[in-house]
């Protein structure tokens, strides 16, 4: 199984007011990318069938905890907290989605693929963001109620009080988050590795998974509300030669999935266009918002590129 994207992963501490940036602490420095297959090194010894399981179980959990993140319940804490940020501009409140039943046992941490350190933290943060949300949605419920209420004259003094207890609520959602994805992703990697011995694509994939580390670092340097233009330029330049290496030839797969892969790349580039903007100017508001949109375009087309490859890869065959 190909590993999909979390993309609230990417995304965390790139959109926003400035004010609002901090929510994750900054890096003090660029990650190496992951080193690609070196042919001069003795071949790595193949996993075992036991491992290749527990890979393919805990990347099949990562992908649907972080769909769920992203598209389920817990998508509205983003979600409501930018519909009370429309309203201290407008003075309106968008409609609430529906965004399917709360599923909360979906965080946690399935038995057997995390040990007892991280099963407890992972736990312990699924529980601090159900404990976030609850708070944001009581705030949120009451901000309906007000808005509603075309009787109360106050200059909206009540509403600009709710919306900064849901900022204050989505905060602490946030950083909980940002702890559980942190594991997960952690041990997503592991696990991918082990999935990718002998894989036809495995420089493809690396180059890819490269990629987003980068986008990753980029996104906590900027939460962390400093800007540091070299580091900026060093990811950019990073970014520029895994989509060289990425998109070396040969590709030894179908066409329709080379496709697919090169329409990532040409996001991953736009992304680093951008980036090397901001790193130019500054970054200012509307450039986090188009390297958020960016970010999350490298995500989309990633992840239909991952779900096409594990549709080949599972011999249920795919469009030429």
């Amino acid at each position: 199984m190909f590993r999909a994207l979390l993309l609230i992963a990417l995304l965390c501490g790139c959109e926003g007011d400035a004010d609002q940036a901090a929510e994750t602490a900054g890096s003090a420095e660029v990650r190496a990318p992951v080193s690609q297959k070196n042919d001069a090194l003795p071949e790595p010894a193949p996993p075992t069938p036991e491992a290749v399981g527990a890979a393919e179980k805990l990347t099949a959990f990562a992908n649907r905890a972080g769909q769920y993140l992203e598209h389920g319940f817990y998508s509205l804490a983003d979600i409501l907290h930018a519909n009370s940020q429309t309203y201290l501009k407008t003075f309106s409140l968008p409609a609430r989605p529906d965004a399917g039943p709360r599923q909360p046992g979906i965080l946690g941490p399935e038995t057997g693929l995390f040990d007892e350190a991280e099963a407890r933290e992972l736990t312990s943060g699924w529980q601090d963001m159900d404990k976030a949300l609850d708070a944001l949605l009581g705030h949120y419920a009451n901000l309906e109620k007000y808005v509603a209420d075309r009787t109360i004259r106050d200059d909206g003094k009540l509403g600009s009080e709710l919306a900064a207890k849901i900022a204050a609520s989505h905060e602490q959602f946030v950083k909980a988050r940002h702890s559980w994805l942190n594991i997960v992703q952690r041990r997503a990697n592991e696990a991918q590795h082990i999935l990718l011995y002998e894989h036809p694509l495995e420089r493809q994939i690396l180059a890819g998974e490269n990629i987003f580390s980068q986008i990753r670092e980029a996104n906590d340097i900027l939460a962390s509300g400093t800007f540091d233009a070299p580091l900026l330029q060093t990811i950019c330049s990073i970014i520029r030669s895994q989509i060289d290496i990425g998109a070396k030839p040969p590709f030894p797969a179908r066409p329709a999935l080379e496709r697919l892969y090169r329409g990532f790349l040409k996001t991953a580039a736009v992304y680093a266009d951008h980036l090397e903007q901001g790193s130019e100017e500054g970054i200012r508001n509307f450039q986090r918002r188009e390297l958020g949109e960016a970010a999350r375009a490298c995500a989309l087309a990633w992840n239909k590129f991952a779900r096409e490859a594990n549709h080949v890869q599972n011999g249920s065959g795919g469009s030429r």
